[in-house]
């Protein structure tokens, strides 16, 4: 039987994953664990008495907790000994930043120059996380969803690189197979996609972006069928459709969507606590660049490429895809420089958010 699963972070994408883990039969226990127990204990609360509804009766427990903290934090994994952690946690969500104030920008960039401050406000939350994880010394897998394209390569700098991310990559996938399906009259379940990309292409769905595909519809390979130019035309088709985080005051339409994100969230999760052995696709696997196809289990990831491209390709692929996120490159001790010439040094990363949040919320 496997272990515990822990959900750290019951915000937006926290609560959809939560409900959805208790809904999953054959988990142990579920640990919610969040800096806001008022919040998040109603949140428990609802998903644990929602499940009942539909048969399934979960254990779920809550801890209160600090990210912050990381003594008490590995003292806690230390007692629990959570088998998966997946953390939601971060210290400001990028949807939001576009609405940040023009005096609270203005203060920002009175003090640092470039946008390279900025990843700090990503990095934060899994830099704590996996600092008490290797503090704690257990055998944890961990899944953490803030930007993992980009965080997973620092920590790795670092020594602390989870085991993977979510969404991202994976979210591209469902695009790519309503296309083909449409296209070609196939059942979306017998559309098939290997697929190596970072955020920055998915996001914006331009074909001057790098990625690799592979596309296999009912075992045929159809992947000449849709160039870049064709397959970006046709997901910036279904933005327009779906419109995936642009629309709406604070960005409400990401929220709209926090549950798909979830979903992807789930299938890593359920691999490798279930040790299926599963193709799915994530970023930042193994503290890689961007996202990749990768085959999860309990012993973690395990990168799955085809025989057409190799892991050196793949890697430089999504390097050269970051220059559309601002990100120059990642430096093997995991500074971050950036395309304007800043750089956020993995020592300044805490002091850094820390002064930034402190901003944000003057």
């Amino acid at each position: 039987m496997p272990g515990d699963i822990m959900l750290i972070g019951i915000g937006d994408l926290g609560n959809h994953i939560l409900n959805f883990l208790a809904r999953t039969p054959g988990i142990s226990r579920i640990i919610a664990a969040d800096f806001d127990d008022k919040a998040a204990l109603c949140k428990v609360a609802t998903a644990r008495y929602g499940a009942c509804f539909q048969g399934f009766y979960p254990e779920i427990d809550f801890l209160k907790l600090d990210l912050s903290d990381v003594e008490h934090v590995s003292d806690i994994l230390r007692e629990t000994r959570p088998s998966v952690i997946c953390s939601t946690a971060v210290l400001h969500a990028g949807y939001l930043r576009p609405h940040l104030s023009k005096e609270v920008l203005d203060d920002i960039h009175a003090e640092y120059e470039g946008e390279a401050c900025l990843n700090s406000l990503q990095l934060y939350c899994p830099l704590k996380l996996m600092q008490a994880v290797k503090r704690s010394g257990i055998d944890a897998q961990v899944i953490n969803s803030s930007y993992p394209d980009l965080t997973h390569p620092v920590l790795k700098g670092m020594g602390l690189a989870p085991t993977c991310g979510g969404g991202n990559v994976a979210l591209a996938t469902g695009f790519i197979r309503e296309i083909v399906s449409d296209e070609l009259a196939v059942a979306t379940e017998d559309v098939s996609i290997l697929l190596v990309s970072h955020h920055s292409w998915f996001a914006r769905a331009d074909e001057r972006i790098p990625y690799w595909v592979k596309i296999l519809a009912g075992g045929v390979d159809v992947t000449a069928e849709f160039p870049p130019t064709k397959l970006c035309r046709e997901i910036r088709r279904l933005y327009d459709k779906y419109p995936v985080g642009r629309e709406g005051p604070l960005g409400e339409s990401a929220r709209y969507h926090q549950q798909w994100i979830a979903s992807a969230f789930v299938q890593n999760i359920l691999a490798i606590y279930f040790d299926t052995g599963e193709i799915c696709h994530a970023p930042g696997p193994n503290g890689l660049p961007g996202g990749y196809p990768v085959r999860l289990s309990a012993r973690g990831c395990e990168i799955y490429l085809p025989q057409e491209i190799d892991l050196h390709e793949a890697i430089e692929i999504n390097e050269q895809a970051q220059r559309f996120d601002g990100i120059e490159r990642i430096e093997s001790d995991g500074t971050i420089v950036r395309v304007d010439g800043s750089a956020l040094k993995p020592q300044d990363i805490e002091q850094t958010a820390l002064h930034l949040m402190s901003i944000i919320r003057r």
